[in-house]
């Protein structure tokens, strides 16, 4: 799918795909954003993939800036979910944040989610 959106300030064109089989999905477009005089490409990425142990396993990841052949912002996380019980499930998450900008600092997340439906 080819898409463009734009707004008084902003365009963004992008190829956007959307891949499914049993127990595998996948998305990802590249996008070319204009900002006045600010043009920059972009790139996502998410797999997920569902097993009978592990209730999925997810990859997802967001270059949103791209310029000159160098990723100015890069976010990647890791996820996988477990059920315990019918209604309770745990998650584990592992995220990193990659700036190159000098008064951003990268940062790595590690974090843990317990979800009861009642």
């Amino acid at each position: 799918m080819i898409s463009g959106k734009a707004d008084s300030n902003r365009r963004c064109y992008r190829i956007e795909a959307k891949i499914g089989f049993n127990s595998l999905s996948s998305r990802s477009y590249f996008a070319y954003n204009i900002k006045e005089n600010d043009k920059y490409l972009s790139w996502f990425a998410s797999i997920k993939y569902y097993t009978a142990n592990l209730e999925n396993i997810e990859v997802w990841s967001n270059m949103e800036r791209i310029e000159n052949g160098i990723i100015e912002y890069w976010y990647l996380y890791v996820k996988t979910t477990q059920t315990i019980l019918n209604s309770i499930s745990l998650s584990f998450k592992l995220g990193n944040a990659h700036r190159r900008n000098a008064g951003l600092k990268n940062q790595t997340v590690m974090s843990v989610e317990l979800i009861a439906a009642i």
